[in-house]
């Protein structure tokens, strides 16, 4: 009933997905580290808490599990990489996965200011075709809870042969500008909306190639 996850790693991936963030430097290391809760008179409610990767965006963050060496816009600029706090994740059915988090924020282990950033996630998954959301919500910038950010991220994984397969990832935020600092010395931080749109395929040639594309 109680577990751990611990994903540790170095080098420029790790440097970049912590870039920007006020932890102490040993935290760079740690891609997850969090402990997970799941009794069997919870009728398979599971609860994680600690460090864990991001449920937005259709890719993730080691290469080999990507469909290109590269990583695309909307996985670089558009959404976060990891979050810090609580995760409740349940099944509904044999085709429906959701859940809901609290979290510090975008990508910090120790929060930036005193308030939390929420999120629900669902996936559905039937014969060929799994179709994930996720929305996330809360205050992102230093030292105020003012200026909230709201991301939607939805991608829709289709395998309609063995050898084939394809996805389409669509993300929308928007982030409230507002005022940080203190009343002698105001800080003035700018909002801003972006929209991305990324498509990938992904085709087996044998058992041992396999050819991909993204736009």
């Amino acid at each position: 009933p109680i577990g751990f996850h611990l994903d540790v790693g170095f080098g420029e991936t790790f440097d970049i997905i912590h870039a920007g963030n006020r932890d102490p430097g040993a935290w760079n290391y740690f891609k997850q580290a969090y402990v997970s809760f799941k009794p069997k008179s919870w009728h398979g409610i599971e609860i994680d808490a600690g460090e864990f990767v991001t449920s937005a965006g259709a890719e993730v963050i080691e290469t080999n599990q990507n469909f290109n060496y590269s990583r695309s816009l909307l996985f670089a600029w558009a959404i976060p990489y990891s979050h810090t706090g609580f995760r409740m994740q349940y099944g509904l059915g044999s085709h429906f996965t959701g859940s809901f988090q609290v979290v510090n924020g975008w990508n910090n282990v120790e929060p930036l200011n005193s308030g939390k950033t929420f999120a629900a996630t669902g996936a559905y998954a039937w014969k060929k075709v799994t179709w994930n959301h996720n929305y996330y919500v809360g205050p992102e910038h230093p030292g105020t809870t003012k200026g909230w950010r709201n991301l939607y991220d939805t991608s829709v994984a289709v395998t309609p042969t063995d050898k084939l397969t394809y996805y389409v990832n669509f993300d929308y935020a928007h982030d409230n500008s507002g005022m940080a600092g203190t009343t002698a010395n105001p800080i003035f931080f700018r909002g801003g909306s972006w929209t991305g749109l990324a498509g990938a395929a992904r085709y087996a040639i044998g058992k041992k190639y396999a050819v991909a594309t993204r736009l």
